[in-house]
């Protein structure tokens, strides 16, 4: 096994050492559940915004082993539960904010900057964390057709060294650049 190959198994177990256990740890901190209270749910939701980057590294660490490994049908996987993630965002944040506004009116009002920079904050959160999913499912169903087209290790390697040159902003691949 190579050196890359064996970064990559580790990467996995990283990736799935992210996701889960921040999962289970938000679901301890959320426990008991009660959906029915206005404050628990902004409580917990703003609490997910906050822990929100984990699972995204978590995500990100399990692209990068797929597009080491040359996994395509991992990669399809991953940009379907991305897409999925990301679908669930903005309708989970359309009852927040619901439940952020009914609860507004329940908070002192020297403390309502507080609360409204906390809340934005989270939104904000949520926002890029929709983008960062969005972007990462585009990445991993291109990277997967590019691994489905190409034959070689090589050739593989050269489509995905090319997704990350366009990622970058560079017009050229680096077999390209370093032919010139």
């Amino acid at each position: 096994m190579t050196p890359l190959r064996r970064f990559a198994v580790a990467a996995y177990v990283v990736a799935a050492v992210l996701v889960l256990f921040t999962a289970l740890d938000m679901l301890q901190a959320a426990w008991p559940l009660d959906v029915g209270l206005v404050n628990w749910r902004v409580l917990v939701i703003g609490a997910l915004a906050r822990i929100l980057a984990m699972p995204l590294l978590g995500l990100v660490l399990a692209y990068g082993a797929a597009l080491i490994l040359e996994q395509p049908r991992v990669l399809r996987t991953l940009a379907i539960v991305n897409v999925a993630m990301a679908a669930i965002i903005p309708v989970g944040l359309v009852f927040y904010a619901l439940d952020v506004l009914q609860l507004r009116d329940q908070v002192v009002a020297g403390d309502r900057s507080r609360y409204d920079m906390g809340i934005f904050v989270s939104f904000s959160r949520y926002g890029l964390g929709f983008l960062a999913l969005l972007g990462m499912a585009w990445g991993e169903w291109g990277a997967a057709r590019a691994m489905r087209v190409t034959r070689g290790p090589e050739q593989v390697e050269e489509a995905a060294a090319g997704l990350v040159f366009q990622a970058a902003g560079k017009t050229e691949s680096p077999s390209t650049e370093e032919s010139a």
